[in-house]
């Protein structure tokens, strides 16, 4: 069964926040974080605002987070040629040592520019 920390609606302000650590399965190898743009003052409507998403994970015996993922997400409006207006950000990675018992991951949330509104869920399986 997948592992999902809830990122709950709400305005966050400039600066970071940490959402888990969260112990994985043994079996587990993908983790993934999924930010709505369409909030009421979301990404969308906030130009001004910058959220980076960085995954994070301890190996055991170490005391060290190790970064394993990182994307910038940019506010305003953003549109795929394709796919027209986009309403969700996404970040998936693969995540080390799957198999390895004792592992722990975390999503460290950074927003600059501006205050924004933002709602997910960080999933791990």
């Amino acid at each position: 069964m997948p592992l999902s920390l809830n990122i709950p609606n709400g305005i966050r302000q400039v600066g970071s926040q940490t959402f888990g650590p969260a112990t994985l399965a043994d079996g587990d190898s993908v983790m993934r974080v999924e930010l709505d743009r369409t909030s009421n003052g979301g990404l969308n409507a906030t130009p001004a605002a910058r959220v980076e998403a960085r995954f994070q994970q301890l190996i055991p015996g170490d005391t060290t987070w190790y970064t394993v993922g990182l994307c910038t997400f940019d506010g305003g409006i953003r549109s795929d040629p394709e796919m027209g207006q986009l309403n969700t950000d996404y970040l998936e990675i693969n995540l080390l040592y799957p198999g390895l018992p004792g592992r722990a991951v975390q999503c460290v949330l950074t927003v600059s520019g501006a205050a924004v509104r933002l709602s997910g869920t960080v999933t791990v399986s």
